[in-house]
């Protein structure tokens, strides 16, 4: 039974765990390789994903993190910390789990946690199982990350249910990710969620953590960095995928969102 659990659960790999009550970690960079997620559990904290404006967690909050990204995170001042547990992870499992997971809950990377205790049990349980290296544990690691997907599930679920219309921008902006190269008309996304294309723009900035079309921009440049990891798709074809005939203006915001040329980002990938 124990091999069996083995070869069912080696499309996840966990690598790393801690739980830190004080840190002071700096972080202003681009994660190589692996997905995380964190915890954060109180203390001083500023998160930003990509251009996103950074914001300052006020109550207990899941994040997660990925290759795609650039991430900045930290205490609000210095000399100031926070506590938190992560969890880092890799294979096809992982990703599916990332992707179609926690990606979903919120583009902005992170999602508040109202029922706090719940993940910071399954949390404590994930790293403990992950810091044991006891290989039979392995597949109940796998059963606890998908647990804590669903407490964020359900989390999110609370906090749409709220306000309708937030649910609604939260429904459009991962449209928007699913399908970054149609033409997207927001004024007329505004007037299904029956509210003026103004108050729509603010709140979707609000809750995502940049505007409609530049939210469109960063899923394309999202989609294309996905397509560069395949060899068989050129530079070129990745951006005129998602709409972008012109090379040097594709490089150019390319660099811009992954801190790469197009290039540069195929020649740093893993393998």
């Amino acid at each position: 039974m124990a091999m069996a659990e083995s070869v069912y659960f080696d499309d996840l790999r966990f690598m790393a765990a801690d739980v830190v009550p004080r840190c002071t970690a700096e972080i202003d960079q681009r994660f190589p390789v692996g997905w995380h997620i964190n915890l954060y559990l109180g203390g001083s904290l500023r998160f930003a994903r990509d251009d996103a404006e950074a914001v300052v967690f006020s109550r207990p909050s899941l994040f997660w993190i990925s290759s795609e990204s650039h991430f900045r995170f930290g205490p609000v001042r210095r000399g100031e910390h926070w506590r938190h547990h992560w969890v880092t992870y890799q294979g096809s499992r992982a990703e599916r789990i990332h992707r179609c997971g926690f990606e979903r809950l919120d583009p902005r990377g992170y999602i508040a946690i109202d029922d706090h205790a719940p993940m910071t049990a399954a949390m404590c349980e994930l790293v403990a199982l992950v810091r044991s290296g006891e290989a039979e544990r392995h597949g109940q690691g796998a059963v606890v990350l998908e647990r804590i997907l669903m407490l964020a599930s359900q989390a999110r679920a609370r906090l749409d249910a709220e306000d309708p219309v937030l649910a609604a921008i939260h429904q459009v902006a991962d449209a928007v990710r699913d399908e970054p190269s149609r033409a997207w008309d927001f004024k007329r996304e505004a007037a299904a969620c029956g509210v003026s294309y103004h108050h729509f723009r603010r709140a979707f900035r609000s809750q995502i953590g940049r505007a409609p079309y530049e939210h469109v921009q960063w899923s394309r440049l999202h989609h294309a960095a996905a397509l560069l990891q395949d060899p068989a798709v050129s530079v070129a074809a990745a951006g005129e995928a998602m709409g972008y005939t012109d090379p040097i203006h594709f490089s150019k915001q390319f660099k811009r969102q992954h801190g790469l040329s197009p290039r540069a980002f195929r020649t740093a990938l893993p393998g």
